[in-house]
């Protein structure tokens, strides 16, 4: 969800008005995210790999990610940290990746293709939701005003709408609950 909305849709609008930064500057915040992701995906994939554990690294990456979104919605930081912030939040919401290697692992042989094909589809396809929706709730705060073609909107609006970013995050870590952990091997009968 985070780069979804973030990365793909509003980060650079937010950063300019939540920081009073120019656009190039904004850009460049958001771009962090997305170092953070091309990090954090193989990074936390091999963390995983060593720990032979699917599970512990997604709950603490959802952990992180939502102590990160946090930060970034609701602290007044300054531009270096919010760098940082956008980094960091790239770097632990990689940890989706080992949602694949989980859904192989818990699969039979002849499903694994299209039970991953599935987590990507969810993965890929929720971004037309999580958009869409941070969209509607936005616009319906009623704070937007034009400026030089440009709609701004306030703080508090950003605030209100971007509760789904958390709430995301908070209903990935229920669910890793009832996931079971395969210890980088595939579960037995699932051949």
């Amino acid at each position: 969800m985070a780069i979804a909305v973030f990365g793909a849709m509003m980060g650079a609008l937010y950063l300019q008005q939540r920081c009073n930064i120019s656009k190039e500057d904004a850009a460049a915040v958001n771009t962090l995210l997305f170092l953070g992701a091309i990090i954090g995906g193989p990074l936390i994939g091999w963390i995983s790999d060593k720990l032979q554990l699917r599970i512990l690294p997604m709950k603490i990456g959802v952990i992180a990610s939502l102590l990160v979104m946090m930060a970034i919605i609701y602290l007044p930081v300054s531009l270096f940290v919010m760098n940082i912030l956008f980094f960091l939040l790239g770097l632990f919401t990689a940890a989706q990746v080992i949602s694949y290697a989980l859904v192989a692992e818990s699969s039979c042989m002849a499903m694994t293709a299209t039970a991953v094909s599935v987590i990507s589809l969810l993965t890929q396809g929720g971004y037309v939701i999580y958009q869409n929706l941070f969209s509607i709730l936005l616009i319906r705060q009623g704070g937007m005003h034009v400026v030089n073609g440009v709609p701004v909107y306030p703080l508090a609006d950003y605030q209100a709408a971007a509760i789904i970013l958390p709430i995301g995050l908070l209903v990935a870590f229920l669910v890793l609950f009832g996931l079971k952990e395969t210890h980088a091997r595939r579960i037995e009968g699932s051949l």
